[in-house]
């Protein structure tokens, strides 16, 4: 089979969901499709898809999409929680006592780190939503 130059005429044609195809220029448009107005080769046609085509999404998800978006923005949909806060505090420094390392107290400091200050951690409030 070999590869021939296509000559023949073909025209864009779009659906209800604004989706694009081509379809030959002298037949009758299939169900659903209407004129979009451009006709030429196929590699003409193809390219005015490709500039024209840019979102791939049908209408009906695009439109369902920006009107989910647009209601998660208005203030009737946002809750706000009030007691929520976050708390960054330095950390805390305090004296020990010396202690010396026994069995009693094998989990307390060990007689060389007495009566140098302890770190504590940094603390973080937790946000929560009701």
């Amino acid at each position: 089979m070999s590869e021939q130059e296509d000559l023949s005429q073909y025209k864009v044609v779009l659906n209800q969901e604004e989706q694009y195809s081509i379809w030959p220029a002298d037949k009758e448009n299939a169900l659903g499709w209407n004129d979009e107005g451009f006709r030429g080769l196929k590699p003409e046609v193809l390219a005015y898809i490709k500039e024209h085509w840019t979102d791939m999404r049908p209408r009906s998800l695009r439109l369902q999409m920006d009107s989910a978006a647009q209601s998660a923005m208005t203030p009737s949909d946002v809750q706000v929680n009030r007691n929520a806060a976050v708390t960054i505090a330095e950390p805390e420094v305090t004296e020990q006592p010396a202690v010396t390392d026994t069995a009693e107290n094998a989990s307390e400091p060990v007689a060389a780190m007495a009566g140098q200050p302890q770190k504590r951690g940094w603390l973080f409030g937790l946000f929560r939503s009701h």
